[in-house]
């Protein structure tokens, strides 16, 4: 079993109301240590801020999943896709 990873994030602050930020991630799992089977696990985040107040921020987070063997669930029961 052999495993490697890495992890980059960036974040842009337009000013002291808005940011945008996105983060993405990789895993190369050969034998299956964490994820079971072997395959290259990666992901992606994308966040939008909003400072409305001190104290109080709202934010949007988009998050996209995937590998590039067959291994997230499905709508259908015993698919994974």
């Amino acid at each position: 079993m052999h495993v490697v990873g890495g992890a980059a994030y960036l974040q842009y602050q337009f000013n002291q109301k808005f940011a945008v930020a996105t983060r993405a991630e990789y895993m190369s799992d050969r034998g299956g240590l964490f994820s079971g089977i072997t395959q290259a696990l990666k992901e992606n985040t994308v966040t939008f801020d909003y400072n409305v107040t001190k104290g109080l921020q709202m934010r949007y987070e988009w998050r996209r999943d995937y590998s590039n063997q067959p291994s997230f669930l499905s709508d259908v029961q015993g698919i994974l896709k």
